[in-house]
């Protein structure tokens, strides 16, 4: 197996140098690197409530359960509702952070998987951000699904509450207002409190900031391919062929039944969500047009179909 310079700052690195020796029609990476399945391995950027575990699961099937890593979920941009359970969670990361460099192995490895084995993983995926995925010897091929945000956030908020309704007893002290206010009700709480980053967890997760700028960089320059949940199937045809495999096997999911048995949130409601993700609106539209031009340059007949 080829080595490869560490980390998905080399992939970007590549990327810029295949680009300037080859310029493509869509930014898409997959339009100028060739996965490798012996020298490569997947990185599933899996953003909570994008309906990215049939992927995952999809993308296991086809690399083999033995060769397939689920990292330990990092939730970024979940909501805390008592300022002093935020400060302990950041202060907990830092610690398990500081803890993993000193004995040199990666924070967000599940306990009892051997990292001598991590160079032979061919995917590695989980509720992990861009950032915080693990380096290895073999070139990171990254790929993520995104969401329109006001869905995902919506999505989020009937999933959140029914895990907390799980536990015995719910964590009434700790998320009062998720576990017995209406959806509106939070989401004017989280207005008025300043929550940014509640709402634009998608450009958390890609480019370790709420703005849109870094995660469009890293969506241009580290990502393999990324795709909307509108698309999901062009998704899997469009991936499987770039891996050479054929379309990504699906496995449906079903709508939450918390979601589905709450009223809907209000109008303003909704506009209030688009408004304060404003950073995930404008991602979700950069990344919906990117994938339409790929499909449309990639697949005969796309745009007349489409038209």
């Amino acid at each position: 197996m080829e080595t490869f310079p560490k980390g998905l700052g080399a992939a970007r690195d590549i990327a810029r140098l295949v680009r300037r020796q080859r310029p493509s029609a869509t930014p898409m990476l997959c339009n100028e690197l060739i996965y490798r399945p012996d020298n490569d391995v997947l990185m599933f950027i899996h953003i909570p409530k994008t309906g990215g575990t049939s992927l995952a699961a999809g993308l296991e099937d086809m690399v083999g359960a033995e060769r397939y890593l689920p990292l330990r979920q990092h939730l970024i941009g979940k909501v805390r509702e008592k300022r002093r359970h935020a400060a302990g969670y950041a202060a907990s990361v830092a610690w398990r952070r500081l803890k993993a460099r000193v004995g040199g192995r990666h924070w967000l490895l599940p306990s009892g998987f051997d990292a001598a084995r991590l160079d032979d993983m061919a995917l590695v995926s989980g509720h992990v951000g861009l950032a915080d995925m693990p380096s290895t010897r073999r070139r990171p091929v990254v790929v993520t699904l995104l969401r329109d945000p006001v869905e995902r956030f919506v999505s989020s908020f009937h999933f959140f509450r029914s895990v907390a309704l799980a536990e015995s007893p719910p964590p009434m002290q700790k998320s009062p207002r998720l576990l017995t206010w209406s959806i509106d009700d939070y989401v004017a709480w989280l207005a008025d409190r300043g929550e940014v980053d509640a709402f634009n967890v998608q450009c958390l997760f890609l480019g370790d900031s709420p703005s849109f700028e870094p995660a469009r960089r890293a969506i241009d320059e580290t990502v393999f391919m990324a795709a909307t949940l509108d698309r999901i199937d062009d998704f899997r045809t469009a991936l499987g062929a770039a891996l050479g495999v054929g379309s990504i096997p699906a496995r449906r999911e079903k709508v939450g039944a918390a979601r589905m048995s709450a009223a809907p949130p209000r109008p303003e409601t909704l506009e209030t969500i688009r408004r304060l993700s404003s950073g995930d609106v404008r991602l979700v539209e950069h990344v919906r047009a990117a994938f339409a031009a790929h499909w449309d340059a990639t697949t005969p007949g796309a745009v007349l179909k489409r038209d």
